[in-house]
């Protein structure tokens, strides 16, 4: 297993890979200013680098678009997906292990020290100030209002209608300061012990669950059945650890999934509806009317920089 001694860094931050795997794997820069850079990053199961692809050089946060495993060195692994934005300091050291069959892809945004020093020191009353290490926790929820905002900011740079500087570094600065709130606010007071340690990990388990077969009608008692406990128990435990319900985390996920799709006209609802799971295609146009606002077949980039 790698250790941090073991990881060779540049003096960029980087870790040193040859320059074909680079391509394969470093992050696409997609917009740059002097406070903000917008991006993507992709990496396969099959790339040479894909569980250490190196750490960053500065604070980054990430928006992914499918289910990794993350483990910060010298902390837990959790499980990465729609609800879940993730955190980076500069030169953290980190590992990934394959969920979804497609590997790690994600969009990031990453703002200057000094903006994030403020922004986290107004959004986050446990930070210190003055450390490297701004980011306290390796992750956060994600709302649907930060998800939407941030797709709506990648829409509009996919598709050259750049809106000015100015307007793209105050999305990301309210995306960072929103997210640290919702990171710092659903951490309660750890437990200790070994029970605690096995309930946040039948967490991670049943996340790691859905975000594999969010797009089949698995029952409560599937799922609790594949991870050997009651029904009752991974409820209650999943709700303790996350705040929210199974269910409802997995309809966010399958909408979620069917937003992102259909950036691409060529995608059908009605094609989406069977390959999610729905029952029929209009129970997903009601569920995602409910969570968007208009129906599938209306789906249009929107958002302060659309």
């Amino acid at each position: 297993m790698e250790s941090p001694a073991s990881i060779h860094l540049d003096p960029s931050g980087w870790l040193r890979l040859e320059p074909a795997v680079r391509r394969r794997t470093e992050a696409q820069l997609l917009f740059r200013s002097p406070l903000v850079q917008v991006g993507r990053f992709r990496a396969r199961p099959g790339d040479r680098h894909f569980r250490c692809s190196g750490p960053p050089g500065q604070h980054v946060f990430v928006f992914p678009r499918t289910s990794v495993r993350i483990r910060h060195a010298g902390s837990e692994p959790f499980v990465t997906d729609r609800e879940r934005v993730t955190f980076y300091n500069p030169r953290q050291v980190y590992f990934r292990e394959a969920v979804s069959p497609e590997g790690d892809e994600c969009d990031w945004l990453a703002l200057r020290p000094d903006v994030v020093q403020s922004v986290a020191a107004e959004a986050d009353p446990g930070v210190e100030l003055g450390s490297e290490h701004l980011f306290r926790h390796a992750h956060g929820p994600c709302d649907r209002s930060s998800y939407l905002e941030q797709r709506a900011l990648l829409a509009s740079i996919e598709r050259g209608a750049v809106p000015e500087a100015a307007r793209i570094e105050k999305t990301a600065m309210d995306l960072l300061a929103r997210l640290l709130r919702a990171a710092s606010g659903a951490r309660t007071r750890p437990l200790a012990g070994r029970t605690a340690r096995q309930r946040r990990e039948l967490a991670e388990a049943a996340r790691e669950r859905v975000a594999r077969h969010f797009d089949r009608s698995e029952s409560l008692d599937d799922v609790a059945r594949a991870l050997g406990c009651s029904v009752g128990h991974l409820c209650r435990v999943f709700r303790e650890q996350t705040g929210g319900t199974l269910h409802a985390h997995r309809d966010e996920l399958r909408l979620r999934a069917a937003f992102d799709a259909l950036q691409d006209p060529s995608r059908r609802p009605s094609q989406l509806a069977h390959e999610l799971g729905y029952a029929s295609h209009s129970h997903f146009t009601a569920a995602f009317r409910r969570r968007f606002g208009r129906p599938p077949s209306r789906l249009r980039p929107r958002g302060p920089c659309a």
